[in-house]
């Protein structure tokens, strides 16, 4: 449900607040840039805008080792693994009275109702949308899932990185505003929100340039009841499409359930924005790709040395190619090679040790089972057991900040479009 109106109060006073939180948010720029360089190239265009086919990552940083992205992409799969399986059932539901779970009819309902949850999310984006969230989360600390309504698949999943967004907690420490800001020609404007909703310069670019783009702000913030002027005020959270160009309100809607699940690797005290492994490990990653650097032009010199060349021994230039001929005067120097005593092997001793480090931060000697062919079904449960006690704090803050929204969020929708078995009457 949305109704469109014209309040340029209500756009200016979130406008503002957006610039506000934007502004303070500015600090963690810099830190996501350094770590989509080297751990996530993909997605290196904090700063800059890049247009399709562009190269991802800035001229200025070259890659000599993937072993901050290959870490990244591990910890991720381990996560998707260990927390949102979809060769298994990955939560149960309960009505938080163990004697009312007990009921046999309940019971049966909440096994029925995760049954149903579990087939229409295998049938969703969901598992492609989920990698991409918890690759988010372990290098840039905080990863953002929306959770759409959709009219062919009942949900669909977006997941977009967190330099996309800005984030607000409320009094719990539980996130409960999002901001984003993105660009729409005036076509694609005046397919979302109709055309009697276009500002005035919107509307004239439409006729005279469909293809000309405009900033446009969409808001999610909780519903502060008695709020003069707020539309939905029987939804809990309120939806807000603004433009920026002309601070004008395109859009009021609002959801049942906070349609973004947000979470965090792990948060210092006093921050809002998560850190992760990758912001840990960038000093050595760093390291890793100085002594690749060092060492490639080490190994180049070992391999095609430079030479030593009597000033009146020989006829210039000296021919380097295979099978090249430099003559040179009877009875004088030689030409010789250069020998600098470059220690190749001194530098890849260091770079394995460095990496070793570097998994460490990512969890990976935690997560790889130590290959052994004789252990038993037993063994390997144990040992998988002791992964999931290791990343306990990890995986209880996901529970709690991004699965419980997640799950909360499924059911809702499922439940409105009659896709959820009937309630029992003792619930």
């Amino acid at each position: 449900m949305t109704a469109k109106i014209g309040g340029d109060d209500l756009a200016k006073r979130w406008i503002k607040e957006y610039e506000n939180l934007k502004g303070s948010r500015a600090n963690w720029l810099d830190l996501w840039q350094d770590v989509a360089d080297y751990c996530v190239p993909e997605k290196s265009d904090i700063y800059n805008s890049l247009a399709p086919g562009d190269r991802r990552r800035k001229p200025s940083t070259v890659l000599f080792d993937s072993v901050g992205e290959h870490s990244n992409k591990m910890l991720a799969s381990a996560m998707h693994s260990m927390l949102t399986n979809p060769a298994r059932f990955w939560f149960e539901l309960t009505t938080e009275d163990l004697k009312l779970d007990k009921e046999d009819d309940v019971r049966q309902w909440l096994q029925d109702t995760t049954r149903a949850m579990h087939f229409f999310l295998n049938q969703s984006n969901f598992h492609s949308a989920v990698h991409q969230y918890y690759i988010d989360i372990n290098s840039f600390g905080t990863g953002l899932l929306r959770i759409q309504e959709d009219e062919e698949h009942y949900f669909k999943f977006i997941s977009r990185p967190v330099y996309q967004h800005v984030i607000a907690e409320n009094n719990s420490h539980e996130i409960d505003m999002v901001f984003r800001e993105f660009s729409w020609t005036a076509r694609q404007v005046e397919m979302e929100f109709g055309r009697q909703a276009l500002p005035r310069r919107v509307a004239d670019s439409d006729k005279n340039n469909p293809h000309e783009k405009f900033r446009i702000l969409h808001a999610i913030v909780p519903n502060r009841k008695g709020k003069k002027g707020e539309l939905s005020k029987n939804k809990p959270f309120l939806s807000y499409y603004f433009s920026m160009e002309e601070q004008r309100t395109l859009r009021v809607g609002g959801f049942e359930e906070f349609p973004m699940a947000v979470g965090r690797f792990g948060v210092s005290s006093g921050e809002i924005y998560g850190r992760s492994p990758a912001m840990q490990a960038l000093p050595d990653i760093k390291l890793v790709n100085k002594i690749w650097e060092t060492t490639i032009r080490a190994a180049q010199k070992t391999i095609n040395p430079p030479l030593q060349v009597p000033d009146d021994g020989s006829f210039l230039p000296v021919n380097r190619k295979p099978g090249g001929i430099t003559y040179y005067r009877a009875g004088g120097d030689l030409i010789r090679p250069l020998e600098t005593g470059g220690r190749v092997d001194l530098g890849i001793d260091m770079i394995n040790q460095i990496k070793l480090s570097i998994r460490k931060s990512f969890f990976i000697d935690q997560l790889q089972l130590v290959e052994n062919d004789r252990m038993t079904a037993t063994e390997v449960n144990q040992r998988t057991d002791e992964q999931l006690r290791f990343l306990g704090p990890v995986l209880s803050r996901q529970e709690f900040e991004f699965l419980r929204p997640l799950i909360n969020r499924v059911f809702g929708i499922l439940l409105r479009r009659g896709k959820i078995p009937a309630i029992p009457k003792i619930l």
